[in-house]
């Protein structure tokens, strides 16, 4: 009998030991966990703070203390590990990744190259850059040529070997022929980290306004790839006022390009250049500061309309797109597909971009409205596993989780308004393509931009009413 109560006296020993160190754990997973409100925390240490004192009270069997210590490790363990997963999603990148495709004609010898056409922006720097990383090619003749349907056609007779191109604008090369594809064989691959610059100008996002710049990018794949910008959004927030101004500005803008001198281009092309100057065109153009961006490319969108179980967005017509997917004038609930159907869409509707801006604006509503329902908020740890392929951002972590922490404490109700920029088509030259031609470009009405100075001015200033 005294082996037995020796045994017993030992385990119990060691099953309060192990709750102890639990609880150590406990405190630490609590410690780390930031996107969680205080008030939350202490509550959730009260009361396994009180089952463990219930538990010693009752019972001294160590089964008990051993099966609650577990209980409490394996809690710890999964705040622990959500909230790396949430900072994977927040973490900062301070690259971006430019892609480059060396193409030749179908039946060509790989090992003839001799004479190769570059087509993409900022020409001298890249041939350097890839000459140092890609020792091979500082063998190759490269000749910048600035005109797509040029590059193509010396492909074709051969006056070019190869040619390398900016992934980002392989598509103009494409335009010129549907059956490029088969007449064409990709033999190898380049990418290059670029590095980024400070651009954020950080504020206390629980309390201050801020603007942030929302680029949706048409590639695909790892969302710090450069690549024009289809989305372009500036959303001003006043935590104060819980609201959200979201400005709307057409792709085919024509802006002064911040990082090219001034050189007039179409919005859109900024992308291509880098985040910065897409960031630093659109402070100058409507003579403001932009706090952050977030970059979300479309594979990535799909994932997230699905794991948010579908979004309910306004369309402001009935329409149909090339992939079958239709659209009745009002609420429409879509699943990732339909989201990106719809986000893309601007030929089947009426004033082309304009129109599709709008419905830009309506689905970042949308999936706002339904990222920041308390049951969402609460799964946001899955919902990150998502987010972190598709999302890339300068937002700094601990303002992410300070806003995070403030939207689960209060459950702010937000009220949304939106503006569009305002103007008229014409054709001019744009920066990055042939001086040859003349491009669809959106000239902004000057009137439109002072109104939407004055609307983020009155957003960022307005604050909470006495009454």
């Amino acid at each position: 009998m005294k082996i037995t109560n020796k045994k017993l006296s030992k385990n119990y020993y060691i099953s309060s030991a192990s709750l102890i160190i639990s609880f150590l754990v406990l405190c630490y997973a609590l410690f780390v966990l930031t996107f969680i409100p205080l008030k939350f925390r202490l509550i959730l240490f009260l009361i396994a703070v009180s089952v463990t004192m219930l538990v010693m009270l009752l019972t001294q069997k160590a089964l008990w203390r051993a099966t609650l210590a577990a209980s409490i490790f394996i809690i710890s363990a999964g705040l622990v590990m959500s909230q790396k997963m949430i900072n994977r999603v927040v973490e900062t990148k301070d690259y971006e990744i430019v892609e480059y495709v060396l193409i030749t004609n179908s039946n060509s010898e790989n090992n003839l190259i001799k004479d190769v056409g570059f087509y993409g922006v900022k020409f001298n720097d890249t041939k350097k850059a890839l000459s140092l990383y890609y020792p091979e090619l500082s063998e190759k003749n490269i000749e910048h040529i600035d005109d797509p349907e040029q590059i193509l056609n010396s492909l074709y007779d051969q006056s070019l070997d190869a040619i390398l191109v900016q992934s980002s604008v392989l598509s103009d090369v494409e335009f010129f022929d549907d059956n490029f594809s088969m007449k064409t064989k990709t033999i190898n691959t380049f990418t290059m980290k670029e590095p980024r610059q400070v651009i954020t100008k950080p504020v206390d996002v629980s309390k201050d306004s801020f603007i942030v710049y929302l680029s949706g990018m048409d590639a695909y794949g790892d969302d710090v790839m450069r690549s024009r910008s289809d989305m372009n959004v500036l959303a001003v927030v006043n935590p104060k006022t819980e609201k959200i101004l979201l400005v709307s500005i057409p792709r085919d803008t024509y802006v002064p390009l911040a990082c090219e001198g001034d050189a007039y281009d179409k919005l859109t092309h900024t992308g291509i250049y880098g985040v910065e100057c897409s960031v630093k065109t659109l402070e100058n153009f409507f003579n403001i500061d932009i706090n952050y961006y977030i970059r979300l490319n479309f594979t990535g969108f799909v994932d997230i309309v699905d794991e948010l179980g579908g979004v309910d967005v306004n369309s402001l017509y009935e329409f149909k797109t090339e992939t079958n997917h239709s659209f009745v004038k009002g609420i429409n609930h879509v699943d990732g597909a339909a989201a990106l159907a719809f986000a893309r869409e601007r030929v089947n509707i009426d004033y082309g971009d304009v129109s599709r801006g709008r419905h830009h604006q309506e689905l970042v509503k949308a999936i706002m409205t339904e990222l920041f329902t308390s049951e969402n908020m609460n799964r946001l740890p899955q919902i990150s596993t998502y987010l972190q392929n598709a999302v890339d951002t300068n937002i700094p972590s601990d303002d992410i989780m300070s806003y995070i922490s403030t939207e689960i404490s209060n459950a702010s109700s937000w009220k949304f308004e939106e503006l569009n920029l305002d103007g008229s088509g014409d054709m001019k030259v744009v920066h990055s393509l042939s001086d040859k031609y003349k491009y669809y470009v959106y000239i902004a009405n000057n009137d439109s931009i002072n109104t939407i100075k004055d609307s983020i001015n009155a957003v960022m200033q307005e604050e909470v009413s006495d009454e």
